[in-house]
């Protein structure tokens, strides 16, 4: 995980993938001509057999800065950004959690079950065992 103070990313290496901004911005200025609307006369298929040079016509610049950020995100998104990730604890070994489960604890269960969920997401994040211990004898 690369953390940037309370800014982290889960899959840095996915920050790589801003490198091919230059050649995304060089494709995109790469565009084909414009149709040009011809009449259908027969005679007119005949004037038009001799071949000229066709330049590509440009992409607006606001286009450009707009597809280019649009693959920024794309990559930012796919890198796993952390917005406040800060450590909840210190130490590195494996994190036991004791859980009440009981009847009396049913009223706030579903807080409970979410900040279980956040801090065993938390220790995978930092590769440390989890445990969890429950109060109540199983049913």
């Amino acid at each position: 995980m690369l953390a940037f103070g309370s800014f982290a990313f889960l899959a840095p290496w996915a920050l790589l993938g801003l490198l091919a901004l230059p050649v995304i911005w060089w494709l995109l200025r790469l565009t084909p001509p414009a149709p040009t609307r011809v009449t259908f006369p027969p005679f007119r298929l005949l004037l038009g057999l001799v071949t000229r040079e066709e330049s590509s016509s440009k992409t607006p610049p606001w286009l450009i800065i707009l597809r280019l950020a649009i693959a920024a995100l794309l990559v930012l998104a796919a890198a796993g950004p952390l917005i406040n990730q800060a450590a909840q604890w210190q130490g590195s070994g494996p994190l036991v959690l004791a859980v009440d489960n009981g009847w009396s604890a049913a009223k706030g269960w579903p807080t409970r079950q979410r900040l279980l969920i956040q801090l065993t997401d938390q220790a995978a994040r930092d590769g440390r065992p989890v445990t969890i211990v429950t109060t109540a004898a199983p049913p």
